[in-house]
């Protein structure tokens, strides 16, 4: 059993996940003392809502400074990998940024069409490759529920999502794995998902 981390921005919210982990063979630990994260096997960012708010809950604790000294593998969910980003723009007109953390040259934005539009229900994925999204077939269907996306990239986008407005759905880069779908809510889709990241750690 490996020793994982949940940092949990959105503590309403992960209660799924935690289960979905245990029913794997691998129960997450929630913990704020910085000391124990430098410990860990892997470390999972989890956040749902404000791109502003979860920034400042890790903020809150100091973990905010550090996570660029982390070699363990990182695995940020919806809104935790958007922060792996530059900034993430929330408002309608465009005119409010959030700094992310920067480890991708990627920036977040809001739907831009309808305004206020909510991204909620299953939807399909491609362009699937990586390790991560490992035994994951083309066209796959995820569950969602999130109002920032993250840009499409090139070089790190592992999957993509969208039709009128293509996002990355999932990354890669080094120690860094992120997806926008909530895999605890996708099936057992995303518990494939979630073996993989264990098996990478």
């Amino acid at each position: 059993m490996k020793n994982i981390i949940l940092f949990d921005v959105s503590p309403s919210s992960s209660l799924q996940l935690q289960e979905t982990m245990a029913s794997l063979g691998n129960p997450l630990r929630i913990e704020h003392n910085i000391r124990e994260f430098f410990l860990a096997d892997g470390v999972i960012i989890y956040g749902i809502g404000s791109f502003k708010s979860c920034i400042e809950q890790l903020q809150f604790i100091g973990i905010d400074g550090l996570i660029t000294q982390f070699e363990m593998p990182i695995l940020g969910i919806s809104i935790g990998m958007q922060l792996f980003g530059t900034y993430c723009t929330e408002d309608e007109n465009a005119t409010v940024s959030t700094e992310g953390f920067s480890f991708l040259p990627i920036r977040s934005s809001i739907f831009l069409q309808p305004k206020s539009f909510e991204h909620k229900g299953f939807s399909s994925i491609t362009s699937i490759r990586g390790m991560l999204l490992s035994g994951i077939d083309e066209g796959s269907e995820m569950y969602f529920h999130h109002r920032t996306k993250m840009l499409p990239s090139k070089n790190y986008a592992t999957s993509l999502c969208g039709t009128g407005e293509l996002f990355s759905s999932s990354i890669e880069k080094d120690n860094l794995f992120g997806c926008e779908f909530l895999p605890e809510q996708s099936g057992e889709l995303g518990k494939i998902v979630l073996q993989n990241y264990i098996n990478i750690l």
